[in-house]
């Protein structure tokens, strides 16, 4: 089958911290702790708020 290319739009999405509304969300797991954790522990980068998420922040979102 031939391949198909088209041009797609990429965003970088990240979680703004619900504490302060400035800093973003950035995760705090150690690498190894990803491959079986179900949560991923995020800390803002402006106040050090925590909590934790099923999906990692920021990451690529593409569109077409």
């Amino acid at each position: 089958m031939p391949e198909i290319k088209h041009e797609v739009k990429t965003y970088e999405v990240n979680y703004q911290c619900d504490e302060c509304s400035k800093g973003n969300m950035i995760p705090i797991n150690h690498h190894n702790d990803l491959v079986w954790r179900e949560f991923i522990d995020h800390k803002c980068d402006h106040c050090g708020h925590i909590c934790n998420f099923k999906k990692q922040y920021p990451y690529i979102k593409y569109e077409p």
